[in-house]
């Protein structure tokens, strides 16, 4: 979790990296227990949505993506340069 190590924000939500260094796609298991929807914050588009269980993500060859987990059916919404989910800044533009 990338808010392990981020002392100057208050994350509601979990973010992981992940990077793909070779030099095709690749796929990576995430599990969760509940019903979420992961949103990169690099290409500022959904990875999944509604999922829960074990399920695949795709990894585009040399990308990184930085995942935010959010509960299923969060809402996201502009405001100026930000991203939110409810009232919590999870990007920028």
């Amino acid at each position: 979790d990338c808010n392990a190590t981020d002392f100057y924000s208050d994350n509601k939500f979990p973010v992981y990296l992940y990077f793909n260094p070779y030099n095709n796609d690749t796929t990576v298991t995430f599990s969760s227990n509940t019903n979420v929807d992961l949103f990169d914050i690099v290409s500022k588009k959904y990875l999944a949505e509604g999922r829960s269980r074990n399920f695949d993500l795709r990894l585009s060859a040399n990308e990184a993506s930085l995942v935010v987990v959010l509960p299923a059916g969060t809402r996201l919404r502009t405001e100026g340069s930000m991203i939110k989910a409810g009232n919590d800044v999870i990007a920028y533009k």
